[in-house]
């Protein structure tokens, strides 16, 4: 199996939609480990959001881990309107990149 990273992180700047959430954001990629993990920064107006995304191989199988992080005087405010709408779809969301990655 080939390694997620390698499929995913082709870029230094993502756009994403944040599902019916909210508008399209961009999204920073801060630090990129190829084939191990990435940290990510999404800026809100007085608030940032962080995700750090390991991928760690246990022999033939892929476990991903994602911690989100928010900062900032507004941080309660982009919890409640963002990150726990984010948390709430993570495994979801981490079941379609699992499928994308075998797919590619």
């Amino acid at each position: 199996m080939r390694p997620l990273v390698a499929t995913v992180v082709v870029a230094v700047l993502l756009v994403a939609s944040l599902d019916a959430i909210g508008p399209t954001v961009r999204i920073e990629l801060l630090t990129v480990e190829p084939g191990r993990r990435f940290t990510d920064l999404t800026r809100f107006p007085l608030g940032r959001m962080y995700g750090d995304h390991l991928f760690v191989v246990r022999g033939d199988e892929i476990e991903i881990q994602t911690t989100m992080r928010v900062e900032g005087p507004l941080r309660l405010l982009w919890v409640k309107l963002v990150a726990e709408g984010i948390a709430r779809k993570l495994g979801t969301q981490t079941q379609q990149l699992i499928s994308r990655a075998r797919a590619a």
